[in-house]
């Protein structure tokens, strides 16, 4: 019998450095279950896949995410679907990645990806001090202009308590 046909008693798989994707969906069941009834209300709302060709579709998610942190302070529920508002900013995290992913250049991140392999990484916690709280906000709503994404969240938040 050949090497090539011999039957090993235990199978070879390189899968080492490879995500753990069940024992995550093991972890975060419940949490997962809650974001696929947002994906599902959307579903039913809007349609299949339709979140895919929302315009300017990065930001417009972004905007949402955060317009349900913001809700969240006065109560966990969304009014609408009657489901936790952090489920609506998981699956809104969720588009804003697929979208950050989708426009990522491969070879850009490739390189990015060497140059930090030849880095040491420091994991000291990082504290920040309060004022940089506008520059984290202005880094998540990437518009043209930073002022008009800022002048646009205070709407959409203003917006979201003249309809209760």
């Amino acid at each position: 019998m050949s090497q090539d046909t011999a039957i090993q008693e235990e199978g070879i798989k390189f899968d080492a450095d490879k995500p753990r994707l069940g024992e995550m969906f093991l972890d975060f069941n419940i949490s997962l279950e809650m974001v696929a009834r947002v994906w599902e209300f959307g579903v039913k709302k809007y349609g299949k896949g339709n979140w895919k060709y929302v315009v300017d579709a990065r930001n417009r998610y972004t905007n949402a995410l955060l317009r349900h942190l913001a809700k969240e302070v006065d109560s966990e529920w969304d009014e609408e679907t009657h489901l936790f508002h952090a489920a609506h900013v998981a699956w809104n995290a969720l588009a804003r990645l697929y979208f950050i992913i989708k426009n990522t250049n491969e070879k850009d991140y490739i390189k990015f990806l060497k140059k930090q392999d030849n880095k040491e990484v420091d994991m000291t916690p990082v504290s920040l001090p309060l004022e940089s709280n506008r520059d984290i906000l202005d880094s998540l709503v990437m518009e043209k202009d930073p002022e008009d994404s800022i002048e646009q969240l205070k709407l959409d938040l203003d917006y979201g308590k003249s309809i209760e």
